[in-house]
């Protein structure tokens, strides 16, 4: 199925959906939620290849905007006061926690490979014996 992916009530719904026919056992599904990346492939790419009028349109589509305006405007879940104060302590704790962890010692360099790849002994591969190529 195709959604708008700049909705999350249709993206939950088609998710939902998908479930629901899993349970079922009428087996897997393809969600195709579209939508446009915002920056270029890599921090060097300032996408300038993209039209600035495509840029705009899909800026106003902004899903985290569209689903807040949503919440408030229409479901009424939060007043807007009860959101600007939702959003000041979520952006104070993490003001918070960035201050915790620039104010961090930094690790060892020799710790960087540490849990990268798998431990001798944290699980075993056996070899198959069903298959007998020759």
């Amino acid at each position: 199925m195709i959604v708008d992916g700049t909705d999350a009530c249709q993206v939950y719904d088609a998710c939902h959906e998908a479930c629901e026919r899993a349970r079922r056992g009428e087996g897997p599904t393809l969600i195709e939620a579209k939508m446009m990346r915002m920056k270029g492939h890599a921090i060097h790419d300032a996408a300038e290849y993209v039209p600035k009028p495509l840029f705009d349109y899909w800026r106003r589509r902004d899903p985290i905007a569209r689903l807040e305006a949503y919440l408030v405007q229409k479901k009424r879940w939060l007043t807007a006061a009860e959101n600007e104060k939702l959003i000041a302590s979520v952006e104070s704790q993490l003001e918070a926690d960035r201050e915790i962890a620039v104010n961090s010692p930094m690790p060892a360099p020799e710790s960087a490979a540490g849990g990268v790849y798998c431990d001798s002994g944290c699980h075993q591969i056996k070899p198959s014996t069903q298959c007998q190529h020759r």
